[in-house]
Formats: structure tokens, C-alpha cells, sequence
């Protein structure tokens, strides 16, 4: 397929995403909104590749709200709490948070947690009432195996990157999802293999405690 004919593949009515990856972000202008007295606002950023006509794309999904106007979560509907500790999400190590709050690190670079399971924030970090250590930091979600998002009225705007792979890349901008069972992949002699899983090095390294949110 040639690049033109690619790129006119620009909208789906529907798209399943293979291989989520799902984190849990602070808005843009989060520190203004503290300084305002507003309450927190966060939203979910999921990446994972979708097929578009005989493309494979790596898409990042736009516009998933992830806190009510009040501040509290809500949930996506992938969240799996982890058997081990109950907790489903992972603070991203300090290093990992630029823009966002500066919070501690732990002898191994990983986000120190206080006693509650939140992120310990940086001397100088404050936060006005109503917000919490969490809703300040990008935090990786634990996903349920098995499962991932239908898409649904998917508009796809072009980056100018593609993927260690070879894949293009694009944000999508969605008129809504639906959770469904992830796609089988046949392997090589055509026996179908389990439901695909998308690995981050966090979850195989850190041994940190993930942050439970409430």
C-alpha cells in the first residue's frame, strides 16, 4: 500500500485495540486549576495499535475524561487490581513525571509511597483542599487480561512518527468504546495463541507498591 493510499484511511466506524496500555494523567493546567481553587480534572491516555483498511496504526486515544466535575474517579472499565497487593495502579518513577508533580524516589528510582499507598510529592509540592498526591502524577493502570476497548466513530489525525516496528502513528479522537474480549492472534502454524498482552517495563521491574486510588 502506498503512503496516499494509507493516509485516506482517516476515519473508522469501529476499531479494537490491540495491545492497551493504559495510564491515568493530570490534565493540562493542573496547576492553574489548584491555584484557582477548582477541583482536579485527569483523564486516561490509552495507546495500542488498530487495524485501518490494510494498515496497522499505533494510536493514542484523545478525550477519555477520567474524574467526574468534582474530582473523583471514574473508571474505564479495564482496571484490574493486581492478586498480589490489591492495588491497580502504579505511580510512573520520578523520572517519568516532567511536567507533572515531583515526588520522591526510593532507593531504586521508584516512586516512594507513604504509609496510605500515595505518592510522597517533593518539599515545596502543596495542594489545595480537595486534592490528593494522586490526582497530581501520571500513574500506569492495570489492565484485565484478555480484554480492551472497541472504538467507536474513530477520526484519526496523522503524526509525523512511526513505531520502532514500522507502524504510523496518530491520535484518535472517538465518539465512544465499549469493553470487549481482546482478539485472538494466530501464531505462525496457525494455532491461535492467547489473548495478546502489552508489557511495560515498570510493571516487570518495579517492585514498588502501586498506589491504590479511592
Amino acid at each position: 500500500m502506498n503512503t496516499e493510499s494509507a493516509r485516506s484511511v482517516s476515519a473508522l466506524d469501529e476499531a479494537v485495540i490491540i495491545n492497551p496500555y493504559v495510564e491515568l494523567v493530570p490534565s493540562r493546567g493542573w496547576r492553574d486549576r489548584a491555584a484557582q481553587g477548582l477541583p482536579p480534572s485527569m483523564f486516561f491516555s490509552v495507546r495500542g495499535d488498530i487495524v485501518a483498511g490494510n494498515e496497522t496504526i499505533n494510536v493514542e486515544v484523545q478525550g477519555l475524561q477520567a474524574t467526574d466535575p468534582d474530582g473523583s474517579l471514574k473508571l474505564l472499565g479495564l482496571e484490574h487490581q493486581r492478586s498480589s497487593d490489591g492495588a491497580g495502579y502504579l505511580v510512573c518513577p520520578p523520572a517519568r513525571q516532567k511536567s507533572f508533580a515531583a515526588i520522591v524516589g526510593d532507593e531504586r528510582g521508584d516512586a516512594k509511597l507513604d504509609a496510605a499507598g500515595m505518592p510522597v510529592l517533593a518539599p515545596g509540592e502543596t495542594l489545595p483542599e480537595g486534592w490528593q498526591p494522586w490526582h497530581v502524577v501520571k500513574s500506569t493502570v492495570f489492565t484485565t487480561p484478555g480484554k480492551t476497548l472497541k472504538l467507536k466513530g474513530v477520526s484519526l489525525s496523522f503524526k509525523d512518527a512511526t513505531t520502532a516496528g514500522g507502524h504510523r502513528c496518530a491520535d484518535a479522537r472517538i465518539s465512544g468504546y465499549e469493553i470487549v474480549d481482546a482478539p485472538r492472534v494466530e501464531a505462525a502454524g496457525g494455532k491461535a495463541t492467547a489473548a495478546p498482552k502489552f508489557g511495560c517495563a515498570a510493571r516487570a521491574t518495579s517492585r514498588a507498591t502501586a498506589a491504590t486510588v479511592v
